[in-house]
């Protein structure tokens, strides 16, 4: 009497095609990991750098509004109008 609880060849090799199959994804999965890990620290890194320009602007925009003894919403005002002006300029 044949014993029915075995796998036929054919089918052990149809499980070990979905096993590597879940390998290949596994490695894929563990690829992309990696990946978004570094793109994160160089997202943390980009997010420095513009914290750091942000600051420098707005210690720029105090500057001015000392200098110029206005309020710093006025003195970023004025400095806008100036850049928007010159851009214009440029257009023509």
């Amino acid at each position: 009497m044949e014993n029915n609880s075995k796998l036929l060849p054919k089918e052990i090799e149809h499980m070990d095609g979905l096993v590597e199959k879940y390998r290949t994804v596994y490695t894929q999965a563990v690829r992309l990991g990696k990946q978004i890990e570094e793109l994160q620290c160089e997202m943390m890194k980009v997010t420095a750098v513009m914290n750091n320009i942000s600051n420098e602007e707005e210690k720029f925009y105090q500057e001015l509004s000392d200098r110029l003894d206005l309020p710093i919403e006025e003195a970023r005002k004025m400095i806008l109008e100036e850049i928007e002006k010159n851009v214009n300029q440029k257009k023509n």
